[in-house]
């Protein structure tokens, strides 16, 4: 028999009905209180309704469990130990009251001895069940307790299992690709492939509108080109890899950085995409009136893979970025941050092709 947790019970119940008739005392109070102050009178009210929702919690025993697990964690048991002992203090109070005015339902010879004893009696099962001594708390840390080793343990069989799983796909060999691998990477190749290729062999810039609304639209647009490269990150985050070189990564870390690619992805080909791909391809396959437009050069590139791509800007909006590689220093080794181009080409609501370029100063 678990002598510590009888002992813990025990004490609760007699709290809970030291509780209960200090309640009772505080009812006998408020019907006899006659006196103009309706605060007092509301007062007295709401300690009888907090004593007894207090009594409630040393009464009933799953209740009372329950609390205890609840507060168990110092922050709580701080905050439920000072309801306690304001409970403790109002119930003391009225008690002392009840037997100065001879209403304490005991005989007038116990008098203030049996005060005395009472409050003695509830203020040490106090400090030995709640606090500071929290014997009945002993159940809920050991519950805890119990809880966190087995979490730890858990956690450790899923560590080693990952464990052993990436050493065993480390040692096994490349999986074959298949018609998946193929039908899952071909909309991002496409997509990605050619819209490099538009922006450093192109000759069409976006048209300033285009510019706005891609700005406007970008975490839509971002989402939706997510969406199309989500089921090539998948297929190679949770399927076992095709490479040697991918076979070294741990699978955890692998799905990982198929999912934080998923974002990131979604991001480059809007850029790429909207500003590069869909204003060649719509000039190419469309037939659009000839238009001509001054761009001012605001930058020039210097990066090896851009080295001589310029960045322009119309005239008219000159908050606008624009780069173009086809038609840069290669064109005329003499363009300086700037100048002034005219262009002459064919002009859609997407996209400037550049057919004849004219330096104007």
């Amino acid at each position: 028999m678990r002598w510590g947790l009888l002992f813990t019970d025990l004490g609760a119940r007699i709290i809970g009905v030291f509780g209960l008739y200090c309640t009772a005392l505080i009812i006998t109070a408020w019907t006899h209180y006659i006196g103009p102050p309706l605060a007092v009178w509301g007062t007295i009210a709401g300690f009888g309704l907090f004593s007894f929702l207090m009594t409630c919690l040393y009464l009933l025993p799953n209740l009372h469990e329950s609390i205890l697990r609840s507060t168990v964690r110092k922050g709580r048991r701080v905050v439920f130990v000072a309801f306690n002992a304001l409970w403790l203090l109002v119930s003391i109070g009225f008690f002392h009251a009840a037997l100065r005015n001879d209403r304490a339902f005991v005989p007038s010879e116990w008098g203030f001895e049996a005060f005395a004893y009472v409050a003695t009696a509830v203020a040490i099962l106090f400090a030995l069940m709640i606090f500071p001594f929290g014997l009945s708390y002993r159940p809920a840390e050991e519950e805890i307790a119990g809880a966190r080793h087995l979490e730890r343990f858990q956690r450790a069989q899923r560590r080693d299992e990952a464990a052993r799983e990436d050493a065993a796909e480390a040692t096994a060999p490349p999986r074959p690709r298949d018609i998946w691998d193929v039908v899952t990477a071909l909309p991002l190749l496409i997509l990605f492939i050619g819209s490099l290729i538009a922006l450093r062999f192109g000759s069409t810039v976006q048209t300033a509108s285009l510019d706005a609304w891609l700005d406007s639209v970008w975490f839509l647009s971002s989402v939706a080109f997510a969406l199309i490269v989500t089921p090539y990150c998948l297929n190679h985050g949770l399927r076992p890899p095709v490479t040697r070189l991918a076979t070294r990564v741990r699978k955890s870390r692998r799905r990982l950085m198929n999912i934080l690619s998923i974002p990131m992805l979604g991001v480059t080909l809007h850029i790429f995409v909207g500003y590069d791909g869909v204003p060649e391809l719509w000039n190419r396959v469309t037939t659009n009136p000839t238009a001509t437009v001054q761009y001012k050069v605001t930058g020039i590139e210097t990066y090896f893979k851009l080295r001589g791509c310029v960045r322009l800007a119309p005239t008219d909006a000159l908050d606008q970025n624009m780069m173009l590689c086809r038609f840069g220093q290669e064109f005329d080794p003499g363009l300086r941050v700037g100048d002034v181009l005219e262009v002459t080409g064919e002009l859609s609501r997407f996209g400037h092709t550049f057919e004849e370029v004219r330096r104007v100063n």
